[in-house]
């Protein structure tokens, strides 16, 4: 399986713009040679909600991330993992979500954290993690917006998957060999470049033992592509009538 995982720089709260950026990302990844089966984006609520102030936050900064998202997959053909921002009746939420070729969400996982976020619903405690069966592979799928991954519950030996993917903001790269060693599974981060000084993401992607076989220019946009060793689930039974795992 082919994976681009992708490294945009985005402005705080500039709607219109970050969406025209991630489009020309997507575009971009998605006309490589060899094509990406996978695309994995940052978690780019981060540019509407995360970092930005409180009061400045609205529904209407987070509006069409989702629709846009979906609708590259589609145009395209291609599973596109990212992180954003969706309204529930709680408010905005924080979310990872795994769309799939057709544009639907395949997998989705909600972010429990609720220390520094008080958008967020959930306990902290709650297992972040979501893990399903795809043609792609058993994907474990989470939705941890923090600079580490020290808090982030840990996947169940007995739910080792093939594929890790978490969005992220700025990844931490021993927290991402550790846990792909630790679950013998690939693991892919993305991380986010914001605008100003200093800044240092980066994304990655790890093999089976841990090592990093692709990573992101540190602080600029940009990308990294993979070739993984994943067997897909190739009996549609067995994982469309596979249930979320929450």
């Amino acid at each position: 399986m082919n994976i681009s995982v992708t490294q945009p720089r985005l402005s705080l709260a500039k709607r219109a713009s970050n969406l025209s950026i991630l489009g020309n990302m997507v575009r971009k990844e998605a006309q490589r040679t060899p094509a990406p089966d996978l695309i994995v984006l940052p978690d780019c609520c981060v540019a509407t909600q995360e970092t930005a102030p409180q009061s400045n936050v609205t529904t209407a900064m987070c509006q069409g991330f989702a629709e846009a998202f979906a609708w590259w997959a589609r145009e395209w053909g291609v599973w596109i993992a990212v992180g954003h921002s969706t309204q529930t009746d709680d408010g905005l939420k924080e979310v990872a979500t795994l769309f799939d070729p057709d544009g639907d969400p395949f997998i989705r996982a909600s972010n429990p954290r609720t220390t520094n976020n008080p958008r967020t619903t959930g306990n902290p405690a709650d297992d972040p993690w979501v893990i399903r069966n795809s043609p792609i592979g058993r994907i474990a799928l989470c939705s941890w917006n923090a600079p580490t991954m020290d808090a982030c519950p840990p996947i169940e030996s007995k739910r080792s998957p093939d594929l890790i993917i978490i969005p992220a903001i700025n990844p931490n790269r021993s927290a991402i060999e550790i846990i792909s060693k630790a679950h013998n599974a690939y693991a892919v981060f993305a991380g986010c470049v914001l605008d100003g000084p200093g800044d240092k993401a980066q994304g990655f992607v790890a093999d089976r033992s841990g090592q990093i076989i692709a990573e992101t220019t540190i602080g600029k946009a940009s990308s990294a592509f993979a070739s993984v060793e994943v067997d897909p689930c190739n009996t549609p039974d067995e994982w469309e009538a596979n249930e979320v795992i929450e």
